[in-house]
């Protein structure tokens, strides 16, 4: 990848439900810890940059109205960044979304 195309992005991390789980532990948990490395590693092998990083624990994705995901919304549409990477926008969840990342 040339300087030119260098790609600068956001990552995004999204947790339904933190409540009494353990990362690392609890097996159908992907805590924000492992969505968090699984992107750098992701960014890390492309070649891409995260510039900046957006949570919404505790947060549904069945809405979308989440500050996070606002605040990522808003800076793509201001220029700031060209887009996102994201364990919760691979359409994958759980166990099914694991495997994709492993």
């Amino acid at each position: 990848m040339t300087e030119q195309q260098h790609l600068i992005l956001d990552g995004y991390i999204r947790v339904s439900d933190t409540h009494e789980r353990v990362e690392g532990v609890d097996e159908d948990f992907i805590g924000p810890k492992i969505q968090r490395e699984r992107i750098e590693a992701w960014a890390k092998s492309r070649g891409v940059t995260i510039a900046k990083w957006h949570d919404d624990m505790d947060k549904t994705g069945g809405k979308l109205e989440r500050p996070g995901l606002d605040a990522l919304m808003e800076r793509i549409r201001g220029g700031q960044t060209a887009g996102s990477r994201s364990p919760a926008w691979t359409g994958c969840q759980g166990r099914t979304c694991r495997r994709r990342w492993s």
